[in-house]
């Protein structure tokens, strides 16, 4: 019997972790977006593009190039939730203009971008929010996610 333990112990220690990470855009449908997803920035978050010339905007040039999200609107939030071990939030905010939070704890108290690593392999809930009115943008979202062993 103790030597079906051992072989059972042996076998877990064999079994190593490989963490991929994922890369979510801004535009990603898991991320939500409050009071809402696109309108006035300074009535909620809005959603741009870099491929667009506004001046010359027409039905056939919409949505071209790299996204952003941006709001001035203080009370803002972006929520995004993933079973995983690490997080990285890209964007940029202006001093203390976002907050972000982990599981409920603050993990930067001012500004964009932000991480944390090494976390605990379990469900968590981010949470951007903004507190200030001088421009939040959100570019994308990338976890850390245990996949298990190789092969």
């Amino acid at each position: 019997m103790l030597a079906v333990f051992a072989l059972l112990a042996s076998l877990v220690a064999s079994v190593s972790a490989t963490l991929t990470n994922i890369t979510v855009t801004d535009n990603s449908p898991t991320i939500k977006y409050t009071p809402s997803r696109s309108g006035d920035s300074y009535q909620t978050w809005n959603v741009s593009y870099t491929g667009n010339d506004w001046s010359t905007t027409s039905p056939g040039n919409l949505s071209q190039g790299t996204s952003q999200h941006l709001t001035y609107y203080i009370g803002a939030t972006a929520t995004f939730g993933f079973r995983g071990t690490g997080i990285y939030i890209n964007g940029s905010a202006t001093g203390d203009d976002a907050q972000v939070t982990v599981g409920g704890e603050v993990i930067t108290p001012r500004g964009l971008p932000a991480s944390k690593e090494g976390m605990k392999d379990q469900w968590w809930d981010v949470v951007v929010k903004v507190n200030g009115n001088r421009g939040v943008f959100l570019y994308g979202i990338t976890f850390t996610v245990d996949i298990g062993n190789d092969g």
